[in-house]
């Protein structure tokens, strides 16, 4: 016979994260409760703190101190200078020059100015300087007048003509020369051999390779080359000077172009070119160098040959010298060669000490500028480019 057990549920188990909740939440409460708490209300606002001042009454002024009075000391009457007499004064001092000047050109005076100098009738010269006599001429004059002078002894001693130094390879050509002239005996037992000497005109470099010379010079002149000049050296190695616009050769005269006025032998010029030379010389050259300058770095040969005319651009600078405007006024038919002098115009028509009487009527001075270009040929053909440049003052 079997027997069968009663199967009894078994209890759920408590979740152990309650308890512990519980008992935290126990501990809690009861450590709260022991904790003394405040008498006053959290939620009311604190009091006002007064604090009690007391006013003191205000220290009496100390009384001042009177300063013992001194006698009074009569001061001696300063004397009054006396009025100077009329006599002694001195007349009033101008500091400004006055407005009006005087002009007038004194009786039999030697001196003359820009101002009263003047011409009744303009004449002008038309040519170039002539160039300067060669040095040839002089020293063959210096000849002939010496050998006109008559002799003359002099109690002196003879001057010794001191020898000039030679450089090391001259010097060893020579004694290399010297030496191969010079009968020498030959040494006993051996036959006449040829004796080759150098030749007259040969070089030190091929006396060297053929052992009449030592290359002793060769060594020091390479130092030399090695070796910056120095010295006289800079103004030997300077390029010779050039003839300049004043020493063309040709007729002597002026090369202004001037066709309003007669010509004649002397340059007589009531002009304002003429007057302020100086200043109209140092605006020319300055817009000349950079015309120079712009038509070897932009300009072609087929734009010098599209120059048919003359190309002429007026400048207007004021007082003070500075550029103000530029206008074409006739065009060469290459718009290079227009552009070329616009540049240099832009770049050197200006001047820092321009005068003052130069002005025109608007207040403003007045240049006209005219350049011309021109290819000249040859057989070989293209030989060179000139160009031609005409200022005037208006």
């Amino acid at each position: 016979m079997s027997t069968v057990a009663p199967a009894l549920p078994r209890p759920a188990r408590r979740d152990p994260l309650a308890v512990f909740l519980f008992f935290s939440l126990l501990l809690h409460f009861l450590f709260l409760s022991f904790l003394p708490l405040p008498e006053r209300d959290l939620l009311a606002p604190p009091r006002e703190q007064l604090t009690e001042v007391e006013l003191l009454p205000t220290p009496s002024p100390a009384p001042p101190v009177v300063a013992k009075a001194e006698p009074l000391v009569k001061k001696p009457q300063a004397k009054e200078k006396p009025e100077p007499k009329p006599q002694e004064q001195l007349p009033e001092q101008i500091v400004s020059p006055p407005d009006q000047t005087n002009d007038e050109v004194p009786e039999n005076t030697r001196l003359l100015s820009d101002r009263n100098s003047s011409t009744k009738e303009q004449t002008v010269a038309v040519g170039t300087p002539l160039p300067s006599p060669p040095q040839k001429d002089k020293s063959a004059a210096k000849d002939k007048t010496e050998l006109q002078k008559p002799p003359t002894q002099l109690a002196s001693k003879t001057p010794t003509t001191t020898p000039t130094s030679k450089p090391p390879v001259e010097k060893q050509a020579e004694k290399a020369l010297s030496a191969a002239t010079t009968p020498q005996n030959p040494a006993p037992g051996k036959p006449d051999a040829p004796a080759r000497a150098p030749q007259l005109f040969a070089r030190p470099d091929d006396l060297l390779a053929q052992g009449w010379l030592s290359g002793e010079g060769s060594d020091q002149e390479k130092k030399a080359e090695h070796q910056p000049p120095q010295g006289r050296d800079l103004i030997a190695l300077a390029p010779p000077p050039r003839e300049s616009l004043l020493s063309l050769p040709g007729q002597v005269g002026t090369p202004d172009f001037l066709p309003d006025v007669r010509q004649g032998a002397l340059t007589f010029l009531n002009t304002k070119a003429h007057r302020f030379a100086p200043f109209v010389r140092r605006v020319a050259l300055r817009v000349f160098e950079h015309l120079i300058i712009h038509q070897r770095k932009q300009l072609h040969i087929d734009d010098v040959v599209a120059a048919r005319d003359v190309v002429t651009v007026e400048a207007k600078i004021d007082v003070q010298g500075n550029l103000k405007g530029l206008i074409i006024q006739t065009r060469s038919g290459s718009y290079s060669v227009d552009e070329a002098l616009l540049k240099a115009c832009e770049k050197g028509a200006w001047d820092e000490n321009p005068p003052a009487e130069a002005k025109a009527e608007d207040g403003y001075i007045h240049f006209i500028f005219r350049s011309d270009i021109n290819a000249q040929y040859d057989e070989l053909g293209l030989r060179a480019i000139i160009t031609y440049l005409q200022v005037g003052l208006v």
